[in-house]
């Protein structure tokens, strides 16, 4: 995976997971935290 694709697939996750009304994983970025941060990262790899 190259970098350009790993961050939109990190942006798409965010999108999905954190950013829409009624996201499930709101509350786990947001405020952004070193966990969260790795948190992000961790999933973005996996998203799809």
């Amino acid at each position: 995976m190259y970098v350009g694709d790993f961050l939109r697939t990190w942006a798409a996750w965010l999108q999905d997971g954190c950013l829409r009304e009624g996201a499930p994983f709101k509350d786990d970025v947001d405020p952004l935290t070193w966990q969260s941060l790795a948190l992000q990262i961790h999933v973005a790899h996996l998203y799809e």
